[in-house]
Formats: C-alpha cells, sequence, structure tokens
C-alpha cells in the first residue's frame, strides 16, 4: 500500500521547523535496502524461508471435501455442493459400478415402498413416472441421468470402497483409506456347506438378468426387503423353494394407508400427459402426495 501525501498546511510561528521534523520522520522510514518501512526487529534467520503467499485478498483458497457413497444422499450432495461452495475439490467414493439406491439391488422384481414421486428431488422433478411404485431399473435410470445433467460423474470414483477414516492431529488431515473394488472380486457370505452347493450361487446385488427360475428348486437366505420380494415373486414360478430366515420380519402397511399390491399399478396415460403439459399443476399435485409421507 503507498502512503499518501498530506495536503494539510503547517501553521505558526515554529511551522519552519515542523517541516523539518516532518522531512525526519520520512527519511528514517527509508532502511538500508531501499524500502520505506523500518526494518523488523524480529526478522531473525528462523523466518528466512517464509515466503508470502501472492494472490487477492478475495480470492477463496481451495477447499477438498470427500463424499462417501453415491446413493441418493451422495447424488445430492455431488450436484449442490459444487454450485453452493466456490472452489471446492469434491471427490466421491462409491464402492458399486455406477450411482443410484437401486444398485444394491439388482433383481428386476425390486421396488421402492415410497411413491416414486415422492422419492425424487425437488429441483429435478420426474413428470413421467410409469408406476405409483416403481422398479429398481426405473428408479436407477431417474438417478443415473441426474448425475449426468449436473457432472457428477466427474467427481466419482467408482468401485471403490472406503475403509478407513481416520484423523491425523499432527498434520491435521483426514486420511482416508480405500480399496479400488475394480480388481476385487465379489464375496459371497461365508455360511457353512455354501460352497460345495453345486447348483448357481447368485447375490440380489449381481443378479443374472438372464437366469430362468421356471420350474426350479430355489432356496433363498435372508428376508430382507430383497429376500422378501425376490421370494414373493419367485414362488409363482419354481417347482420348490426352501427360505431361511434368523429372524421374523414385520411388515407394516403404506405409511400413507393406501392400498399396495405386488401387481404393478401403473399412471394412467392421460394423467402423464397433464402432467407434463401443466408444471404448475404437477407441482401442486406432488405437493399434496409428498404431505401423506
Amino acid at each position: 500500500m503507498k502512503a499518501e501525501e498530506s495536503n494539510h498546511e503547517v501553521q505558526g510561528s515554529d511551522s519552519s521547523h515542523a517541516a523539518a521534523g516532518i522531512a525526519t520522520q520520512a527519511a528514517s522510514l527509508v532502511n538500508g535496502n531501499g524500502s520505506k518501512y523500518p526494518k523488523s526487529q524480529h526478522q531473525t534467520d528462523r523466518f528466512r524461508h517464509l515466503e508470502l503467499e501472492q494472490r487477492y485478498i478475495d480470492e477463496l483458497k481451495k477447499l477438498r471435501v470427500v463424499v462417501v457413497g453415491a446413493g441418493l444422499s451422495g447424488v445430492i450432495a455431488g450436484t449442490l455442493l459444487p454450485a453452493k461452495v466456490p472452489n471446492i475439490v469434491l471427490t466421491i467414493f462409491e464402492k458399486n459400478a455406477d450411482v443410484g439406491p437401486g444398485m444394491r439391488t439388482s433383481i428386476p422384481v425390486s421396488r421402492c415402498d415410497i411413491p416414486a414421486h415422492v422419492y425424487q428431488t425437488s429441483f429435478e422433478p420426474n413428470t413421467q413416472w410409469s408406476e405409483e411404485f416403481a422398479q429398481g431399473a426405473e428408479i436407477r435410470e431417474y438417478w443415473q441421468k441426474l448425475a449426468q445433467k449436473y457432472g457428477v460423474y466427474d467427481r466419482l470414483k467408482l468401485s471403490h470402497n472406503v475403509t478407513g477414516l481416520d484423523w491425523d492431529a499432527t498434520d491435521s488431515v483426514r486420511k482416508i483409506a480405500v480399496v479400488d473394488l475394480q480388481t476385487a472380486k465379489q464375496k459371497l457370505p461365508d455360511y457353512p456347506g455354501l460352497h460345495d452347493f453345486e447348483g448357481l450361487l447368485r447375490h440380489t446385488s449381481n443378479w443374472d438378468p438372464s437366469f430362468d427360475p421356471t420350474g426350479k428348486r430355489v432356496a433363498v437366505i435372508g428376508n430382507g426387503a430383497s429376500g422378501i420380494q425376490v421370494v414373493s415373486h419367485l414362488h409363482k414360478k419354481i417347482a420348490h423353494l426352501d427360505h431361511y430366515a434368523r429372524n421374523p420380519t414385520w411388515i407394516s402397511t403404506s405409511f400413507a394407508c393406501n392400498e399396495t399390491s405386488l401387481e404393478p399399478k401403473p399412471y394412467p396415460e392421460e394423467l402423464r400427459r397433464r402432467f407434463a403439459a401443466d408444471p404448475a399443476a404437477y407441482t401442486a399435485w406432488r405437493k399434496n402426495f409428498e404431505d401423506k409421507y
């Protein structure tokens, strides 16, 4: 910063002495190397290696952020954080091969227990859901399209599993341990005798879409959400079914007490056309629908 010259006049009989005093002070500000500022008394050898950072005062430093997981929250974070946080350097680690909640369960009969019009973002509404309780493939497609539109894939490291998050107090950094799963084989649960089975072994997160269960004898292990859904559909086609469960599972009715069904509940084409033609009417309808959930 350059010092400004004074425009005030020196008054009184001692004006010449005052002017001389000002000149003396100005001269004292010039040190041996020609600088207009006095040499610091604290300038010692231990500070000589320090260099001032050359940047504008309003220039923001880069902020490194890591998000673990690219499900709903991860995709939304990958969309909104870069838009709201200046100079962010964002990396998203996802252990699966793609984004979206449907990646963990790839069975064709999987559905969400929340209506599709509620199971979406407010900033990217989809008026064209085909069913009230959309299947996994349609939900997955919605979130993948959203990720493509907002550049989330540019910040993604897919098939990377985070195995450790440790704070290093000495360096004041978070150390993240990550395993690249692209070279790792998927592991099935280590149940006794499981690998002695000579038939087809398949996890619901790695379902084979070409598998035809018609007339076969099938055993299902587990009665979580995937186990319940796959059993309810497989038993219609297969010759025999064994279902192994460690504990009972309680199944409730719809949160909004709406009628539910194992069969699809498609939206009429006329309703979908009306939603597309009148965004305001669709938003009002969706808001009313969301209040039930």
